[in-house]
């Protein structure tokens, strides 16, 4: 009860905290609410809609590189477009568009026959592909709408809505998905979700047509000369290097077992697709109650400190699956939930401090390019690890015992990772 209690005191602050701040504040937090019921209907589920389809193992990573792919194609040129754009917002609401048809597409996918599983990557392929665009062209825009000390406190809230909904739409979709008794029904449920988002991005759509830039900023011509004198000044800036090495060696760490984080719950650890949901739930939870922490952190400490403890909470999801695959089940399955929902306790961190870490270190003036060359490295490494995770997988015999030794591998590195980590951080502590 005094839990119950202690909730509804939290929420009714947090609704007349949230109703005195600024309209663009609000606004960037319901489209983020939005974004995040999209991402969790789709992200969540790929997988197992892939599985259902009739996915191996090698096409549920191919189900991931060809996306990443993708998006390295279309991250540079994007920036430079964006960049030469005196409205952004048209960018965004044009990717928004964009990725609502592909959605709706993949919702009638089923009736290709054969062709069903090429078609339903290719289509995510280039839905993920508009969604880059349409982050890319955010992250230029939120700048120029929020002013620097309003920033934290805007993406704060917005990661609490984004994680509200990390919380119920899995717990719905988990429920629903384990009521149904045939494959079939589940592929409807599975094209549901996709028409559903595609739904839900219109009405984004109108949410972004009421946010107007603050300072925007100049706009500049399309041309691969800017990009080049881009190129050239960002890699000159010693801050943005040591950065991008530091953290594109975390994304390659952090990337390495995405797939094989999914094959170790359904194949070894035997859980169904309510203990899936459960096991996001929990994780998301955990990141829910110490969101408020992490925030007040980064205002004391930095976002760089704080990063360090999200890295080091990311090294205990590989020990996760090492004990729960050993244990025997089903003991193994409500322990492992237990533990990945208290390894998430410092995950709050990936989702609010990459991108403020990344804006340090950037020139206003090629803002929008060093965020797409950054973001191309992080493609390019999510389009490979995760394959590679499954290849190393693959190569130690595909096996529960080969999946043991995958993950202590991605352990080691991960330390590693929390180790530049805390050497970045001690070597900047002069800029905030």
């Amino acid at each position: 009860m005094q839990l119950l209690n202690a909730f509804a005191r939290m929420f009714s602050n947090a609704k007349k905290q949230f109703f005195s701040l600024d309209e663009p504040v609000r606004l960037y937090a319901y489209e983020g609410l939005l974004i995040a019921i999209i991402t969790n209907l789709i992200n969540n589920n790929n997988n197992l809609f892939a599985s259902r389809l009739g996915a191996e193992d090698f096409q549920l990573g191919l189900l991931n590189l060809a996306p990443q792919l993708t998006n390295m194609i279309i991250l540079l040129p994007g920036g430079v477009l964006i960049d030469s754009m005196k409205n952004k917002r048209k960018m965004v609401i044009f990717s928004l568009g964009a990725a609502a048809f592909f959605y709706a597409s993949i919702g009638f996918v089923t009736s290709l026959g054969g062709f069903k599983l090429p078609y339903f990557i290719m289509l995510l392929s280039a839905s993920v592909g508009m969604i880059t665009v349409y982050s890319l062209s955010w992250q230029s825009l939120f700048p120029e709408v929020i002013e620097i000390e309003k920033r934290n406190r805007t993406l704060t809230l917005r990661t609490f809505m984004t994680m509200t909904a990390g919380i119920a739409v899995p717990l719905a979709t988990g429920l629903l998905l384990s009521a149904m008794k045939t494959n079939d029904q589940k592929i409807g449920a599975h094209q549901g979700f996709f028409i559903a988002s595609a739904a839900l991005i219109v009405i984004q759509i109108l949410i972004f047509k009421k946010i107007t830039p603050l300072n925007p900023a100049s706009p500049r011509g399309v041309s691969f000369r800017l990009l080049a004198e881009a190129a050239a000044s960002i890699f000159k800036s010693k801050k943005f290097v040591f950065y991008a090495a530091v953290a594109w060696f975390f994304y390659i760490t952090w990337q390495l077992d995405w797939t094989l984080y999914y094959i170790g719950q359904t194949k070894y650890i035997l859980l169904n697709e309510a203990q899936l949901s459960f096991t996001i739930i929990g994780s998301t939870l955990a990141q829910f109650l110490t969101l408020s922490f992490w925030s007040k952190s980064n205002e004391r400490r930095g976002p760089v400190f704080s990063m360090i403890f999200g890295i080091l909470g990311l090294c205990l999801n590989p020990l996760c699956m090492i004990i729960s695959t050993i244990l025997p089940s089903p003991a193994n399955k409500p322990l492992f939930i237990l533990m990945n929902t208290l390894a998430s306790l410092t995950l709050a961190t990936i989702a609010l401090n990459p991108f403020q870490c990344l804006l340090q270190v950037l020139d206003d003036k090629y803002k929008t390019l060093g965020i797409s060359m950054f973001t191309v490295l992080t493609s390019l490494s999510n389009a490979v690890m995760p394959m590679a995770g499954v290849l190393i997988y693959e190569a130690f015999g595909s096996s529960a015992q080969a999946l043991r030794k995958t993950f202590l591998i991605v352990l080691s590195l991960r330390l590693v990772a929390a180790g530049l980590w805390l050497f970045r951080w001690r070597r900047i502590r002069s800029y905030p």
